[in-house]
């Protein structure tokens, strides 16, 4: 019966989706689909919940953004502790925090205080992301380390299967059911202390060396090419998820359902496509697979705010996930190929505050450019521009890994 459980998964994930058996891999998955609860419950219902406390429309992409800044600071710190301390003390504050202040959020009644508790949630987010990132390269390498980066992208993915939806029709009860959801993350924290091993490798050496050494791979062009590359990517994905449920009901009218259908419809998709990404890495070079996922995640995202009917957008959100599945894991295993094992929690985590960056600023530009069009044309213009910079990115990885380039020669 083990063997062919071994058979499917790696038939599904191709070599090494054995990796998904193991304990560690699975913490590693329920962290990612824990942090991005914190988007996916609350994607298809921004809109219908900033109508509740009478607010602009326009201010319901704060209820992401507010979640998503704190990591721009705290990720780097919270992946450079994980390296100093360990990493299952950083994820079981993630996940404490994460759970007590978003479940708080169905405890309040105004919306400044519910904005401050996603701030408090967010420091919980930076803690489980990055982690569960290096961790994969603490246990993993080679084929395996390229399959377990997809296999925590369907970890992640998975919880799009449930929660847009849940969350949707949670709304009817009330407002405040679905953050009551958030407190099992909670239980995540105590689980995590049970099943991670606690002889986790820490560095030893002074602060001062440990940064030096963090400051000089990180302005290694590469490296710091890689980085932007999440701005990219996340800016387009955390657009569409703060502003998909105001263009539906700009355009065709439709309700917190039909967004969580579309969210769950990403969700899906991308998880597919993530399950594939051990077997393109393996066939194709990843730098070109990165520039052409991220020029086709912009043109599904421009496709998306041009489409004029429902049955459009669906088919337009198709070619949006698949650049989106392929990018995602590709983008964490060159972070993790790129960077010294001593340094992998400060750098990956560096450059996932430039994740965090951009997705704060993708929901940010959004509600700029929203004061000078509607969202179908603001979707197209982020689009076109944002695909064509992953474009020229991947160029400019492949530019200086074949020179050793730094920022500062």
């Amino acid at each position: 019966m083990g063997r062919t459980v071994e058979n499917w998964l790696e038939a599904i994930f191709g070599k090494g989706g054995t990796v998904f058996l193991d304990k560690e891999m699975q913490i590693v998955m329920l962290a990612a689909a824990v942090g991005m609860a914190g988007v996916y419950i609350v994607s298809p219902i921004a809109a219908e919940v900033t109508l509740i406390f009478e607010m602009p429309l326009v201010r319901a992409g704060e209820l992401i953004t507010a979640y998503t800044v704190p990591s721009i600071i705290l990720v780097p710190l919270m992946g450079m502790l994980s390296d100093r301390i360990g990493r299952r003390h950083v994820l079981v504050f993630g996940f404490f925090v994460f759970g007590i202040a978003g479940g708080a959020i169905g405890l309040v009644n105004d919306f400044s205080t519910v904005l401050f508790l996603r701030v408090i949630q967010g420091v919980g987010f930076a803690a489980l992301m990055p982690v569960s990132v290096a961790m994969i390269g603490d246990y993993y390498a080679d084929i395996r380390e390229a399959t377990a980066q997809g296999v925590r992208i369907v970890g992640m993915q998975s919880v799009a299967l449930v929660a847009p939806l849940t969350a949707g029709g949670l709304l009817i009860v009330s407002w405040r059911a679905p953050f009551i959801l958030y407190f099992v993350a909670i239980f995540a924290a105590w689980w995590t202390w049970r099943v991670l091993p606690p002889d986790i490798k820490v560095v030893r050496e002074t602060g001062g060396i440990y940064m030096s050494k963090l400051y000089k791979s990180m302005v290694r062009l590469d490296i710091a090419a890689v980085s932007v590359s999440f701005v990219i990517r996340f800016m387009m994905s955390f657009a569409f998820f703060a502003y998909v449920s105001l263009l539906v009901l700009e355009k065709f009218q439709y309700g917190a359902f039909e967004a969580g259908v579309i969210v769950t419809s990403y969700g899906i998709l991308t998880l597919i496509g993530a399950a594939q990404s051990g077997r393109l890495m393996a066939r194709f070079d990843p730098l070109i697979l990165l520039g052409i996922s991220l020029f086709t995640t912009g043109v599904g995202l421009a496709a998306i705010g041009a489409s004029s009917s429902f049955t459009m957008l669906m088919f337009a959100l198709v070619i949006f996930s698949v650049g989106a599945s392929v990018s995602a894991p590709i983008q964490k295993s060159l972070m993790v190929r790129f960077s010294p094992p001593e340094l992998r929690g400060g750098t990956i985590s560096t450059a996932m505050a430039a994740q965090s960056f951009g997705q704060a600023a993708g929901p940010f530009l959004m509600g700029i450019l929203l004061y000078r069009g509607t969202v179908s044309i603001t979707f197209v213009r982020i689009g076109l521009v944002l695909g064509g910079i992953g474009l020229i990115l991947a160029f400019i990885i492949r530019f200086a890994r074949d020179r050793e380039t730094s920022l500062f020669i």
